[in-house]
């Protein structure tokens, strides 16, 4: 089974009854809701006011999960290393199972509980905004007691320094290399006096008193960035520098308390996720509820299910009521239905690889089936060696064991586990074991031949392909040979297809017309390929053909040639039947001119031979450093040896996956996918199932 048969629905049922419906259809997974359509006399109920609270209520939940987790960051970083500190760790679910699991009637409890928790969002909110309170406060008392420091060995308050009838008296404050100018400069006023009372922050604050007939000493010291005090202090400045640095303190002190509060509320964030998933569930039914129908007493709700699950939609609602009619049909033939794939075994390890792109609409043929295979040997090409195929199947035995709950990680492992089977069976083709060659012998000092493991074990003296840094051309060959075979998967799947539509000429004049065009020209070229791969034991096979063998590889030859005439006749007569006057004629040239795109899509599929030969070389340079290392004989050459091997053959492994994953993704979405595949589809999500924090089992 691929695509599951689906089924439309429209309910009608008691407006009583519709909270106990969509929280059983919620429970059932097994239905989706759709937006009702406009019915004469009856209307839909304005709820947005309701959808709007839910909404502040859930931006709430999340500003007070992300502040918590800010906090408990600042804290560890700020207060790491002193005294009493205990590292604060905001409590999370296990990688294995990284969402909570309830049962529904244990989510749905959350109604209750929710109360309390509203209320702990509120004093979060309430330290969020003391912690500004106190930060304003103290980034004041900071500025007051950065201004008021130069003034703390001023003997007197400010305001006793006034003027009396024959004399002027200033505070102010000069730059500290200015100091000295500024005697000279009271020098030649021998009436006047210039006092230093201290110095902070590069400035030096003086009490200058000058006679009121040289006040002009004031103007004078001007150019010298002298500059009048502006501080009012009725008491000492000492005793009012000791009053705000009390009270920075206690600011600090309530800081410190406002962080520890703020990090003793990390406990409460698994029930915040919680409530957070239960709020997006409740807003979904208000959201529902107000695409419904409906008339005083009842309302209409339309949606989908899959076909077999008829049967369960049905006892489900005959357990709320039996004052309902449910009317169920088939999809029609143009009409939009969500896509439900169901896979079994390897292909469903490779759903994630469509879905990713697109999902399938619902009147398509599944790709999967096909696709899945195709990039599990493509993945196998491009990594072409036992040791990191089995390090990969070790990736997704792990995976299998130890992820409790389904996840994009455990799902993107196990597929590489799957993949890494196919490495196993082409690296044991190519001979590779972490860029070791197996096969043939090895030239000792003495002259003399020692087999390799594979030789010695099986009597193996030659690889059935030879490695990629070896005989690179073998390997292109391969990789365009297999495009070609790709390629016509996917004009098979477009040929699927076009009899699903009804469309039997389509299928066979549009799509397998290409599959004998391609597959006549990998006969006609088979020969001219073998010798463009100057590998020995192939080219001297065919050399060596004789009779009745060598005619039957001619003959392949000429009916590869016959197919591919054949083909283009084919597209030049018939592919213009679709378009009128002119275009029949010339519609054929146009399908002729696209073998060249084709062709140029062949080519793509030489990035298989690219990252084979990438990953096979870096692992030879790896090895060949290794060997240098221990050439000494010491153990300490022996154990960097080891260590090198091991860390770096893991980083081409790590390097070598993402660009597989990359580009064998890209010739299945551009090479394949192009060839028939329509997506868009959207995926059948069951109302109420799609949780971020919470898996809901029954």
């Amino acid at each position: 089974m691929a695509i599951v048969t689906m089924k439309k629905f429209t309910l009608v049922a008691l407006n009583s009854d519709k909270e106990a419906i969509l929280n059983a259809f919620s429970k059932s997974k097994v239905v989706q809701l759709a937006e009702s359509a406009e019915l004469d006399k009856v209307t839909s109920k304005e709820n947005s006011e309701s959808q709007e609270k839910l909404a502040e209520r859930i931006a709430l939940v999340e500003d007070a999960v992300a502040y918590i987790k800010e906090g408990v960051m600042k804290y560890n970083a700020s207060f790491k290393g002193t005294d009493g500190y205990k590292k604060v760790t905001v409590p999370k679910n296990s990688m294995a199972a990284p969402k909570t699991e309830l049962t529904f009637d244990a989510f749905m409890q959350m109604e209750q509980g929710q109360v309390q928790l509203m209320e702990q969002v509120a004093y979060i909110s309430e330290l969020r905004n003391q912690k500004a309170e106190l930060e304003a406060k103290l980034s004041k008392l900071n500025t007051e007691i950065d201004k008021l420091s130069l003034y703390r060995n001023l003997p007197h308050p400010t305001t006793w320094y006034r003027d009396t009838q024959n004399v002027a008296v200033q505070i102010g404050s000069v730059p500290v290399s200015a100091w000295d100018k500024l005697q000279a400069v009271a020098n030649d006023y021998p009436m006047s006096e210039v006092s230093k009372v201290g110095t902070y922050g590069g400035n030096t604050l003086v009490v200058i008193v000058a006679h009121k007939d040289e006040k002009q000493l004031f103007d004078a010291v001007l150019p010298l960035g002298y500059a009048k005090s502006n501080v009012v202090c009725d008491i000492l400045p000492s005793a009012m520098l000791n009053d705000l640095t009390s009270q920075r303190n206690a600011a600090k002190k309530a800081l410190v308390d406002n962080a520890k509060a703020i990090t003793a509320c990390a406990q409460y964030i698994p029930q915040f996720e919680v409530l957070l998933d239960y709020l997006g569930f409740e807003l979904k039914k208000v959201v529902s509820q107000g695409n419904m129908q409906q008339t005083g007493s009842t309302f209409v709700a339309k949606g989908f299910f899959p076909a077999e699950s008829q049967s369960v939609v049905e006892e489900v609602l005959d357990k709320i009521t039996d004052c309902r009619v449910l009317y169920v049909e088939d999809i029609g033939e143009d009409e939009f239905a969500p896509t439900l794939i169901r896979n079994k075994g390897v292909v469903k390890n490779f759903e994630m690889i469509t879905n990713s792109y697109t999902p399938p609409t619902y009147h398509e043929v599944d790709p999967n089936p096909t696709m899945a295979w195709f990039y599990f040997v493509i993945f196998g090409l491009m990594t072409a060696d036992i040791g990191y195929g089995l390090l990969l199947c070790a990736v997704g035995l792990f995976a299998k064991f130890y992820f409790k709950q389904n996840s994009g990680t455990a799902n993107l492992m196990k597929m590489f586990g799957f993949c890494g089977i196919s490495a196993v069976v082409v690296g044991v083709l190519f001979g590779s074991f972490f860029s070791y060659e197996l096969y043939g012998y090895t030239l000792l000092n003495d002259g003399s031949l020692a087999p390799k493991l594979f030789t010695q074990w099986f009597g193996i003296k030659q690889a059935i392909i030879p490695a990629g840094d070896k005989q690179p051309m073998v390997m292109m060959v391969i990789s365009l040979y297999f495009g070609v075979l790709h390629m016509i998967g996917g004009f098979c799947n477009n040929a699927a297809k076009a009899f699903k539509r009804g469309d039997p000429w389509a299928a066979f004049l549009d799509c397998f017309v290409w599959v004998v065009f391609f597959a006549g020209a990998g006969l006609a070229l088979f020969a001219p390929a073998i010798n463009f791969t100057n590998y020995d034991t192939w080219v001297n096979w065919l050399a060596g053909l004789q009779g009745k063998q060598l005619e039957t590889v001619q003959l392949i030859g000429k009916i590869g040639l016959y197919m591919v005439l054949g083909a283009v006749g084919i597209v030049l007569i018939f592919g213009g039947r679709k378009k009128k006057g002119l275009g029949k004629i010339i519609g054929g040239l146009g399908g002729i001119y696209g073998i060249i795109n084709y062709f140029g899509d062949v080519m793509s599929y030489i990035r298989i031979f690219g990252l084979m030969l990438t990953s096979a070389l870096m692992g030879v340079v790896i090895n060949d450093l290794a060997a240098m290392i221990s050439e000494n004989g010491s153990a300490f050459g022996y154990v960097m040896s080891a260590v090198l091997l091991l860390v770096m053959h893991l980083f081409n492994l790590v390097l070598g996956l993402l660009s597989i994953y990359i580009h064998n993704g890209r010739l299945q979405y551009v090479e394949f996918f192009g060839k028939f595949y329509e997506g868009d589809g959207q995926l059948f999500t069951p109302f109420g199932s799609d949780t971020k924090y919470t898996l809901i089992k029954d």
